[in-house]
């Protein structure tokens, strides 16, 4: 099942083209090598000419181990980020990494091993725009160190995007027809679920609990449900069916939410019980399906339906407490912490207030440029997308949402047609660094 609401930024034809196999029983391949990487070698004609150079280590301190930092996937933390001037410490080149999540000094993703796996992370140029770069080889979960961005271990998987989920010291994975736990020391398996013909992706871990969507990818017949799993051997605790389809989930408390959509109809945000599943409460919400959320901050659910804004409703009750509209026709990117939620809706970021929606503070609008994406919120910025020819990495003051720096995302082309540049999924922020996954590859950010 994709991972599709927060690949906001034009990402749709990057990891959605990874299709097929792979082998479910293999065991994973350790690289002590630092030439074991995923970066492949271009032709010679397509060789830059820049030189490259060793990757600068990156000290980076703190933990994004999921979607958003977090349980609720607010997409805000205390880490301090590279608030005032940042520049690439390391680059993975290409489009075979995903978004990623790090913890404990390992940085993880799906993408895929090329056969040509040749070549250490630099900070050689991506190649110029016309440059083809086929979207092929094997599926699979990567380990990398988190300050060099050299490969540890990987792990070959059944088609799979998004990010994987860091629990303890397990990473969970799901995909097609099943559901596995491995140790992030060395990618071994602990446990792995059979789902049969079904679709899985974990969506989100808390105390000790992993919860996954699932559903058959069958017009008419798809039975989605939500399921939660004992992290640590596997055993299923409980299995209740989902109201729509293609649910994401995220927890808070003793509590998860459900945001399910049926595209071009209705999404529904349902709340149940951690312990076993059932309802709370639930609230219909009007819009196209397929909307950004549930982001769970403090004491209020957050949720952005397809061409219907922001709406923000009590975690006790469902209540819907504001409902900001939006200018876009598609999905505004959200983030939120306890006192501020951050919007970024037309080309314009907004800060407003948790309580009643008010806006604190706005940037971009009336530009030739504005920004976009899904942002991330460290202890003093706010990093995000700006638009332009080429996009770039730019980082907002959280407190006013002036520009503290941007960095170029080259242009680059995907199967010999498509250009795109820009940031792919949202940014994932450590004390003093910050990765970004764009269109030409992965990034790792550091002060200058």
């Amino acid at each position: 099942m994709p991972s599709r609401r927060r690949f906001l930024a034009a990402s749709a034809g990057t990891l959605a083209a990874l299709a097929g196999c792979t082998n479910r029983g293999s065991s994973p391949t350790p690289s002590d090598s630092p030439s074991d990487t995923d970066v492949p070698t271009p032709d010679d004609d397509a060789r830059p000419t820049q030189t490259p150079r060793d990757p600068t280590p990156l000290d980076i301190g703190g933990a994004w181990p999921q979607e958003g930092g977090g349980p609720g996937h607010g997409g805000v933390t205390s880490s301090s980020g590279v608030p005032t001037d940042g520049e690439a410490y390391w680059h993975l080149r290409r489009v075979r990494s995903g978004p990623p999540v790090f913890a404990d000094g390992r940085l993880l993703h799906f993408g895929l091993a090329s056969v040509d796996e040749s070549g250490t992370p630099t900070l050689t140029q991506t190649p110029p725009t016309g440059t083809s770069q086929p979207l092929d080889g094997e599926k699979a979960l990567f380990c990398r160190d988190a300050s060099t961005g050299r490969l540890q271990w990987t792990r070959p998987l059944d088609y799979r995007s998004g990010w994987p989920t860091v629990a303890g010291a397990h990473v969970l994975a799901a995909g097609g027809g099943f559901v596995a736990a491995y140790r992030i020391e060395d990618g071994t398996e602990v446990w792995r679920r059979d789902l049969g013909e079904r679709e899985a992706a974990v969506s989100t871990a808390i105390d000790g609990t992993a919860l996954v969507a699932s559903e058959y990818v069958r017009e008419g017949s798809r039975k989605p449900d939500v399921r939660a799993y004992d992290v640590e051997d596997g055993t299923r605790r409980w299995k209740r069916p989902s109201p729509e389809q293609q649910a994401d989930l995220a927890a808070a408390g003793d509590t998860a939410f459900a945001l399910s959509s049926t595209f071009q109809e209705r999404s529904v945000l349902t709340a149940r019980a951690l312990s076993d599943g059932r309802v709370t409460w639930s609230v219909d919400i009007d819009g196209n399906g397929l909307g950004h959320g549930p982001i769970v901050a403090g004491d209020t659910v957050y949720v952005a339906p397809d061409d219907q804004g922001v709406y923000a409703y009590a975690v006790a009750d469902g209540t819907e407490r504001w409902h900001r509209e939006g200018e876009t026709a598609n999905v505004v990117g959200l983030a939120a912490g306890a006192d501020t939620a951050y919007l970024v809706d037309r080309g314009t970021a907004y800060a407003v207030d948790t309580a009643d929606g008010r806006e604190q503070w706005s940037v971009g609008e009336g530009l030739e440029h504005g920004y976009g994406g899904v942002p991330a919120v460290g202890s003093d910025a706010v990093y995000l997308q700006k638009e332009g020819y080429p996009r770039s990495f730019v980082a907002l003051s959280r407190a006013d949402g002036s520009e503290r720096w941007t960095r170029t995302l080259p242009e680059t082309t995907v199967e010999g047609d498509m250009v795109m540049s820009g940031l792919a999924a949202q940014p994932a922020v450590g004390d003093g660094g910050v990765y970004a996954y764009a269109q030409d590859g992965l990034y790792a950010f550091g002060p200058a």
